[in-house]
């Protein structure tokens, strides 16, 4: 079958990638030294003259939100997001995906402290893009994600960025949430579950801070959530038609037109979801871009098993030490074992 040796050729790539292990931790650390050179007490932006009075008010936000982490949502008190780096830029890092060409399994990275991860994350957007050129005259997707915010799983004091507030204090505060969470419970070598479940975190932890602190904008986050998740639902349920269309032989032909046909679908869906938005057009910049494996996996990543931890944490009533417990308590599980388990006390919940 042409799936499995895409497959095949696959695993050697990514294993013989692991040759630029040690570049790509010295590449990590210069990232990270760079910004905490430029970073600094948010309380010494708060006292600066030169500083605009909208930056300001974000920042005196981020130290309630920062507050509000610790002691509502029960996460990490450190000296993470305490401090903030302006650095002219859109974006903190650049998160590489790969895929086969048919198939939505990403490659795998796997390091000594994190475990083996979905994606690679570049300080430098240069970079990101050499490392993908690598890729590109090969049977794989491709696709480099700008992010505006990553986390050092506690290891050291993650900054708040200029990049993360660009979007509102209020995706601010859900990206802080998020990040803070993967410091709480992480498990090594599990990119679905760690990502779903500080997403989670992100999402429910920042409809509290509204209901207590800024009601008057909870309303428009919901609706926010409501059309963010019917988008999402459009493109999870492209890649599981897609993942069970390359999981049956087909010639190299009909794979190449069965994708085709199911990106036209997903963008004709959206077409008319849109039309229930009366007009809103949001997300027409998604398809600015060439739609491939690596574009949608990144969204299963994020997304695929939210409403799965949304339904837990609303079981333990919101409380979240309880419901930190019981999922750090999956830690010695297997992979498929710890995703068993989450998805029967989902089933027992509905």
């Amino acid at each position: 079958m042409i799936f499995l040796k895409y497959l095949t050729l696959f695993g050697l790539l990514v294993s013989i990638s692991a040759c630029s292990t040690l570049g790509y931790y010295a590449q990590s650390a210069k990232g990270h030294l760079k910004l905490i050179q430029q970073q600094k007490p948010i309380a010494q932006w708060l006292s600066d003259p030169n500083v605009s009075p909208q930056r300001k008010k974000s920042l005196a936000l981020v130290q309630e939100i920062r507050q509000f982490a610790h002691q509502r949502l029960k996460l990490p008190n450190n000296a993470s997001y305490t401090q903030f780096a302006e650095l002219h830029r859109k974006a903190v890092t650049w998160n590489l995906v790969v895929t086969p060409k048919y198939s939505i399994s990403p490659a795998q990275w796997c390091f000594p402290l994190i475990g083996c991860i979905s994606y690679k994350g570049y300080f430098s957007k240069a970079r990101a893009f050499a490392e993908a050129a690598k890729f590109s005259a090969l049977p794989y997707d491709i696709y480099v994600a700008p992010s505006t915010a990553y986390s050092t799983l506690g290891w050291f004091s993650d900054p708040v960025v200029s990049p993360m507030l660009d979007q509102g204090i209020i995706i601010t505060a859900e990206t802080i949430f998020h990040e803070l969470a993967h410091q709480q419970v992480y498990h090594k070598s599990d990119s679905d579950f760690n990502e779903a479940f500080a997403t989670a975190v992100g999402q429910a932890g920042t409809r509290l801070w509204l209901a207590e602190k800024h009601p008057e904008n909870l309303a428009a986050y919901n609706q926010y959530l409501r059309k963010q998740g019917q988008f999402i639902q459009l493109l999870l349920n492209t890649i599981t038609d897609l993942d069970k269309f390359y999981r049956s032989e087909h010639t190299a032909q009909q794979y190449a037109q069965g994708k085709q046909q199911r990106i036209q679908k997903l963008k004709q869906n959206y077409q008319q979801l849109k039309q229930t938005w009366q007009g809103d057009s949001r997300y027409d910049s998604f398809f600015d871009k060439p739609i491939n494996n690596a574009r949608l996996v990144l969204t299963g990543i994020y997304y695929q098993y939210v409403p799965n931890f949304a339904k837990q944490l609303q079981q333990h009533k919101y409380d979240f030490s309880a419901f930190y417990q019981e999922m750090n308590q999956l830690k010695t599980a297997s992979k498929q074992a710890r995703k068993d388990y989450w998805l029967q006390q989902n089933r027992q919940v509905k």
